[in-house]
């Protein structure tokens, strides 16, 4: 209930529907291009409130630029 009517609760939402298997870059580019600048500093606010797997996305999406180590952890396609 913490981050209801807030950027990062739909975004936690959206990745518990996906599942952390199913987070891929290109999904972690339309999240970037969904949220501005204010939602990116309120993402930052509410990680404390997401699970422990949706962390580093959250805070990758806070980022100004994408950093590989986070691209890393997203698969490149969708497991089958």
């Amino acid at each position: 209930m913490a981050l209801a009517g807030r950027p990062g609760g739909w975004l936690a939402e959206a990745m518990r529907n996906l599942g952390k298997k199913h987070i891929t870059i290109q999904r972690l580019r339309a999240f970037r291009d969904a949220i501005g600048p204010k939602e990116r500093r309120e993402l930052l606010a509410d990680v404390r409130y997401v699970p422990n797997w949706m962390r580093p996305y959250f805070l990758e999406l806070t980022r100004d630029e994408p950093t590989k180590s986070v691209a890393a952890t997203a698969t490149t396609t969708v497991a089958q």
